[in-house]
């Protein structure tokens, strides 16, 4: 009797089905997919890609991807295309003797990538690493894996590993979602499925490789649609508003800080007040830029037709008239793409910058931005959102206390590596409506607004009205020596870099300045350069923000030095230095005593001190913003000043006196040349040398990478490669503290 029961609670499990499945074609899929053709799909995944021997992947419109890096025989290797408008997080789990690549969809779905090569004979170790991926995803409700694992899943399969491998799975509540051939009679393509949610899996009858396509479609928990919004601002009244403000009350503040409160503040109301948020309809979007109003309603007629032809497939007429309107519209959309790629290039202007900007769109190589919702926990947003500022802000005081807390009883506000001091004095003449007009004109218009929300295009459309109160702010502040608060909110975008992206250390900040900032810095920053050039303050070794000077030039004084020593029968290294977060580690009390020993002293050395000090930000990711809090090491990134200072900030490492050495910058990067007669005095050289500089950047809060500080020899002589050797520097001089390099 219990025998008879065990039999029907195991016949009940095998007759469970986790999805329907079924054999069809690409029509039959596209149909399914509720798509006349070209499925978007969410995800795309490719095994068994050879990354070994074809390690590039080419890319894909409209998708991002990633693959695996792992890859130990020649056809191993998985790659994962995901649609860039979709927001998950993804790893490299460690299969033994397989590829994987983990897909977070969301909070509750995980999709595992697997592809096992066959070569494996002895499949325990492979079902043991499996178990202990799968135990860590358990308490989702939807775990994924698909991929080519090589196990045969047939009917009627003789696979010795079969029934391990499905009590293994079983344990887990995961299941086959099909047992149809793949392969020949096999079925060595596996789609497995824990989930409650309908599913449907379709074996596409494919002759792209010699195992079938598999599509599974998951049907997801009914969602509210997100309604698309638009900002659309009223110029025609806006502007009639705008030249009806008297400005004259700020002419009679003798405080910058309110009067360039009242100006963004007028300005912001009359912005608020003529704008407002519509509903866009998708049947208006124009998804491509060469798209037309009057071209989508081509197209619109155009899937009218097919719809019309699909219901009556034997109607002559019908399919003669949609095969001459959908070649007609293929023309006409060639066309508007084509007239507008060659209007695109023709607009560069010989503009180096732009031209490349084209080609990247042209070609599809742009990297799309994409919203950071990753660092945004959906427990607890605005907590996250601070925890994400609090890094930004804090990052380089960080490295820099570091270095602060190793040495007692030094002043590091005064120790500088030498103690220079320039005779002449920086003047800070005032300015005029002609100079801030041309620095109006040359505005980004299509720039990102600040906390202030004042667009650039609004003041490059009103400069014969705003032109006299920006020109009376900007000269008011470098009267007193106040750079005005409000100017000193950042509004911070993190852009992702590479690695996890739910981990805030590996995205770069972008600093969002106030446009009336960016008119004031430009001020000071022409005659902050024009100072420095006029009487040789910049080394002559620093290549970064300067003009004629680009990194052109700092690569053919690299090759010159390497060469000449080469034909002098002389041996060469070069060390490139790698610094931490440089910009952000700048120490602002050693930046001013700079600034006063090339002769910027009294109001304009306050103006700049009060530049770099009271300085806050906030990160925006999408609608949530986060605190304000306080900036208190760093030069401002995203700002017009921000790359003068920070070369001043390093210029005395250019004019180290280092026996047999020179010395490269461009901006934080910097390149150390040694040459000497022999390996062994070079050497010598390099050690002292980098000895050296490793006591100034400590002297001055910088912290050597010393992960990514690399070091090359050039001699005509390949016995002398120094792959061997390795460098010694000293992160702490002052504590017996080294790492080799």
């Amino acid at each position: 009797m219990v025998h008879n029961v065990k039999h029907e609670i195991y016949d009940e499990i095998d007759s469970l089905k986790v999805a329907e499945s079924r054999v069809c074609g690409m029509e039959e899929c596209d149909s399914r997919s509720r798509s006349r053709s070209n499925v978007v799909w969410d995800c795309l995944v490719l095994t068994e890609c050879w990354l070994q021997s074809t390690p590039y992947v080419p890319l894909l419109d409209g998708y991002n991807f990633v693959a695996t890096t792992n890859n130990h025989t020649q056809n191993e290797g998985v790659v994962v295309y995901i649609r860039k408008e979709l927001h998950i997080t993804f790893e490299e789990p460690q299969l033994v003797e397989a590829n994987c690549i983990a897909i977070k969809i969301d909070s509750s779905t995980v999709a595992l990538a697997i592809y096992r090569p066959p070569s494996y004979k002895n499949r325990s170790f492979f079902l043991q690493s499996l178990n202990e991926l799968l135990a860590k995803y358990s308490a989702l409700p939807n775990i994924i894996i698909l991929g080519d694992i090589n196990i045969d899943l047939a009917e009627h399969s003789h696979d010795p590993d079969l029934s391990p491998y499905l009590d293994m799975l079983a344990y887990h509540g995961i299941q086959p979602a099909y047992l149809y051939p793949t392969h020949g009679k096999t079925c060595l393509d596996h789609v497995l499925l824990k989930t409650n949610l309908p599913s449907q899996c379709l074996i596409l009858q494919t002759t792209v490789t010699d195992h079938y396509s598999v599509a599974l479609l998951v049907l997801s928990q009914p969602k509210c649609k997100p309604v698309h919004k638009i900002n659309r601002v009223n110029i025609v009244d806006l502007d009639k508003e705008l030249r009806a403000i008297d400005f004259n009350p700020i002419y009679d503040m003798s405080n910058v800080n309110n009067a360039s409160e009242f100006l963004i503040n007028t300005l912001r109301r009359l912005i608020e007040k003529n704008t407002k948020y519509i509903k866009m309809p998708r049947r208006k979007a124009i998804i491509k830029p060469w798209m037309t109003p009057g071209m989508l309603k081509c197209l619109r007629n155009r899937d009218n037709l097919h719809k019309k032809l699909k219901k009556n497939p034997n109607n002559e007429i019908i399919k003669i008239t949609y095969k001459r309107y959908r070649n007609h519209c293929s023309t006409i959309v060639k066309r508007l793409k084509s007239d507008y790629e060659i209007t695109k290039l023709k607009n560069s202007n010989n503009n180096n910058k732009k031209l490349w900007k084209a080609i990247k769109e042209i070609t599809y190589t742009t990297t799309a931005k994409e919203v950071p919702m990753s660092l945004i926990s959906t427990n607890n947003p605005t907590q996250s959102i601070n925890n994400v500022n609090r890094y930004f802000a804090n990052v380089g005081r960080d490295l820099a206390q570091k270095i602060l807390n190793s040495s007692v009883n030094t002043n590091y506000s005064t120790l500088n590596a030498s103690s220079f001091s320039h005779n002449h004095s920086f003047v800070l003449l005032a300015t005029d409506n002609n100079e801030v007009l041309s620095i109006i004109n040359n505005l980004k218009s299509d720039c990102a607004t600040g906390l202030d929300l004042v667009p650039a295009d609004l003041i490059k459309r009103n400069k014969e009205i705003l032109v006299s109160p920006i020109t009376y702010i900007c000269n008011l502040a470098m009267t007193t020596g106040v750079f005005p608060t409000c100017l000193k909110k950042a509004r911070i975008f993190p852009i992702h870099k590479a690695g996890d992206k739910d981990c805030a250390e590996n995205y770069r900040p972008i600093s969002i300045l106030p446009t009336l900032a960016k008119i004031l810095e430009r001020i000071l920053n022409v005659r902050l350069t024009k100072y420095f050039e006029t009487h040789n303050i910049i080394s002559n070794c620093q290549y970064g923000f300067r003009v004629k000077r680009s990194t052109f030039n700092a690569v053919q004084e690299l090759i010159n030095f390497v060469v000449n020593n080469i034909d002098n029968k002389k041996k060469t290294i070069a060390i490139f230095l790698d610094l931490a977060k440089a910009f952000d580690t700048v120490s602002i009390p050693i930046l001013v005593k700079k600034l006063e020993d090339v002769g910027i002293r009294g109001l304009q050395l306050k103006l700049f001190e009060s530049y770099l000090t009271d300085r806050t930000q906030c990160v925006k990711i999408d609608n949530i913003t986060s605190d304000e809090i306080p900036v208190t090491f760093g030069v401002p990134q995203g700002s017009v000043l921000g790359p003068t200072l920070f070369m001043l900030y390093i210029n005395n490492l250019c004019q180290l006196q280092i026996p047999n050495t020179k010395i490269i910058t461009y901006a934080d990067d910097t390149v150390l040349l040694f040459n000497g007669d022999s390996l062994d005095e070079v050497f010598l050289y390099a050690q002292r040398g980098l000895n050296i500089v490793s006591k100034w950047l400590f002297a001055n809060v910088l912290t050597l990478n010393t992960n990514k500080t690399k070091f090359v020899s050039f001699s005509i002589n390949a016995k002398d490669a120094l792959n061997d050797h390795h460098y010694l520097t000293h992160l702490k001089p002052n504590e017996n503290y080294k790492r080799y390099f």
